[in-house]
């Protein structure tokens, strides 16, 4: 339609002397970045036993080590930065206050007791306008799914390490590996026992937005939810006691490969903090890629380029 516009406006018209448009060097850096990790971690199956991929966009702020405001850097436009920088910088996940396009004349809303509270509200409305709009005759309507699960946390004993199957044990961990447990709320049913095994990160910041954000490629291992769990754990004691537990108040929307989840996290003696991420089917991608290296036609830019799109939509809101 911007072809049509544009020759209706022009007349003759093509988009370039070479009539197709290249790829932008942002989704070109992503996209080769995901094939990449997705090629090098290619034992990790898809059976949540054996481990599977997860890989998710949160949205955030960037900032770099030993400073407590946003990163700046003398550019204007988004960019990725190279992982060898990672240790450079660390990642806030919670949507922290802001000054670009926020206008403090209209930022009335105040909650006394967690000022994350208006960004969290603005992108609520954002998304549930969004979930009305895809409910019409030719749009694939999102998924909306509203979720209460409580989380605990526990170190995994040396039993527990040894029942990881081999796709952890091959993969140094570097840190002591914690298994979550999962309830709903409502009725304590166990959802999931979960170790999550990082695998890589890819920074962008986003100076000309109000969030940045941090894509994530994790190892998750799923065991069975009826699974004896206490001689995979450590207790607890004096020099190590357990993590508080997390409740989380999830606001879930599916759209074709995509999720998004935006997330009131609470923990007993701190205050509640928001978080969003932006998850793409790994299944997806990688059924792509093996149409790709067996000559088919392929979409796995298209997915890529709709994740990072998404992911920039995002990034855009402000209260």
């Amino acid at each position: 339609m911007d072809l049509v516009n544009a020759r209706a406006i022009l007349g003759p018209w093509e988009k370039t002397f070479k009539w197709n448009t290249p790829l932008p060097a942002l989704l070109r850096v992503v996209q080769d970045w995901l094939w990449q990790q997705l090629e090098q971690h290619s034992d990790i199956g898809q059976d949540p036993r054996t481990g599977t991929i997860e890989i998710e966009a949160k949205i955030g702020t960037l900032i770099r080590s030993g400073e407590n405001d946003r990163a700046q850097g003398p550019y204007l436009n988004t960019g990725v930065i190279h992982p060898a920088h990672n240790k450079q910088y660390r990642f806030e996940s919670r949507m922290e206050e802001v000054s670009i396009c926020v206008n403090p004349l209209i930022h009335t809303y105040q909650d006394a007791d967690n000022p994350f509270q208006p960004e969290h509200k603005a992108m609520n409305q954002f998304l549930n306008a969004t979930l009305q709009a895809s409910h019409v005759p030719g749009r694939v309507p999102i998924i909306y799914e509203h979720l209460y699960q409580t989380d605990t946390f526990a170190t995994l004993s040396p039993a527990g390490l040894a029942a990881l199957p081999a796709s952890v044990q091959k993969r140094p961990v570097g840190r002591d590996l914690r298994l979550r447990t999962s309830r709903n709320t409502k009725t304590n049913e166990i959802v999931a026992h979960i170790v999550k095994v990082p695998l890589g990160d890819l920074h962008i910041q986003n100076p000309c937005d109000p969030y940045d954000c941090r894509i994530s490629m994790n190892l998750e291992v799923n065991f069975p939810p009826d699974v004896d769990i206490s001689e995979l754990i450590e207790p607890p004691s004096h020099d190590r006691p357990s993590p508080p537990e997390r409740r989380k108040d999830r606001l879930s929307y599916k759209h074709l490969a995509y999720s998004i989840d935006l997330t009131k996290v609470e923990s007993h003696g701190v205050p509640s903090k928001y978080e969003l991420e932006l998850e793409v089917d790994a299944n997806v991608l990688r059924q792509q890629i093996e149409r790709g290296k067996r000559g088919l036609d392929t979409a796995y830019v298209d997915v890529v380029s709709g994740f990072l799109d998404n992911a920039t939509f995002l990034m855009r809101q402000a209260p």
